[in-house]
């Protein structure tokens, strides 16, 4: 006899990719447990622990034993924050997704911001009210922001902010790039396919560091994703 099991998915699944953030990760994935528990939303946390060489693995070990919503996917070797977005969303179960740093730039809270325009949109993604980057980085944003729009014709204001969708809008058949433009190919495919875009204003903390992405080796790396992405875009539905 073949019995029918009834999936029971959380509400929203804590998409946290994280490469070398011992100094934060602890304090990122309790957030997630506070933040679900006063909106009332069943939950899981998944960090997808990015080939980190740091004490990331030993301290989410520590916290799992305690944290029963808490799983963990592991990359040998590093692939990178594009792959790392993709795994996390691939292995998520949650109704709803939300994907944020685990740096601390934005603080898990802000899904409060976020969640009530989930009625009116399919994705939703951060506007950081105020933010102050070094002049290169400010230059390289703007540039990335102005080609996507005139390659790719997504118009957001920070393309690589934190974001909240609905399950379906992350096509899990689709060959996703998983290269440093997954978040503008999440949004590009978003609009394709008819899925509502909205924008929720957030509040952006001081960095702590410097960026792991944002260096002067990622422009030919984000140029050459941007091709990619344009050429697939022809190719592909």
């Amino acid at each position: 006899m073949v019995l029918n099991r009834t999936v029971v998915r959380p509400d929203i699944s804590f998409v946290i990719p994280a490469f070398n953030e011992a100094a934060t990760i602890e304090d990122v994935v309790s957030e997630t447990r506070v933040v679900a528990k006063n909106l009332s939303l069943s939950f899981e946390t998944i960090v997808v622990d990015d080939g980190s060489t740091d004490r990331s693995e030993e301290i989410l070990e520590r916290v799992g034993k305690t944290f029963p919503e808490l799983r963990v996917v592991r990359h040998c070797p590093n692939k990178g924050v594009g792959a790392s977005i993709v795994s996390g969303f691939r292995a998520a179960e949650g109704k709803l997704l939300f994907f944020n740093s685990a740096d601390k730039q934005v603080a898990m809270f802000e899904l409060r911001k976020m969640l009530p325009w989930i009625g009116k949109f399919d994705l939703v993604v951060g506007r950081f009210r105020r933010r102050e980057d070094p002049g290169i980085r400010k230059v390289m944003s703007r540039i990335y922001h102005a080609l996507a729009h005139s390659l790719i014709g997504v118009n957001v204001r920070y393309i690589n902010a934190l974001k909240l969708m609905r399950r379906e809008v992350f096509d899990r058949n689709y060959h996703w790039g998983e290269n440093l433009c997954i978040d503008l190919e999440i949004l590009s495919q978003a609009t394709k396919r008819g899925f509502k875009i909205g924008q929720a204003e957030v509040e952006l903390r001081p960095r702590e560091g410097s960026s792991k992405v944002a260096s002067f080796r990622s422009i030919g790396q984000t140029l050459a994703a941007l091709r990619e992405l344009r050429v697939r875009g022809k190719r592909l539905p």
